[in-house]
């Protein structure tokens, strides 16, 4: 798909994390040369990702509202899903951690929360404002172990990139 990319941009660093790379190569790697396959299949695995978002809202809520808030919204239908931006995987994530967070399961929310970091960066402000939610509601052992569960992983699954994960 190289030839499909701006020869300004062919040659720059990923903004995007270690786990969302290995999806973009599975999806690109299962969709092989066919562009409108590949197009489907990010389509597919973001709508899928709305989907199971909603899932945990009405599990959460058992409100319709709430649930037709995600789903429908027309910001995560036509820019998340049909933009294809990965920003709902990262929403999910952070989504789970806030859950887990609330059912009093740190090291998993940090799980959670690591792993949306890892779709992108940007995830790390999620797991910064769920820190001082647990500092006002759990205390400092339990955010520690949140935190330590977010950033360990993120730090463990950026060591072999080295800095040059860290460069867009």
């Amino acid at each position: 798909f190289l030839l499909h990319v701006a020869r300004g941009w062919r040659h720059t660093t990923s903004i995007y994390g270690p786990a969302f790379e290995l999806v973009a190569a599975a999806i690109t790697k299962l969709g092989g040369d066919a562009a409108t396959l590949v197009r489907m299949l990010f389509t597919s695995t973001f709508a899928l990702a709305t989907a199971a978002g909603g899932l945990i809202v009405f599990l959460r809520t058992r409100s319709s509202a709430a649930t037709a808030l995600v789903v429908l919204h027309p910001a995560i239908a036509v820019a998340g899903i049909l933009g294809g931006h990965n920003d709902i995987l990262v929403g999910l994530g952070l989504l789970g951690a806030v859950v887990l967070m609330q059912d009093g399961r740190p090291v998993a929310a940090g799980i959670s929360a690591g792993l949306a970091t890892l779709v992108k960066l940007t995830g790390g402000i999620g797991i910064l404002a769920l820190a001082g939610w647990g500092l006002a509601h759990r205390g400092r052992s339990w955010t520690a172990r949140f935190a330590g569960a977010a950033f360990g992983l993120v730090a463990f699954a950026y060591l072999p990139l080295g800095t040059s994960g860290f460069s867009a």
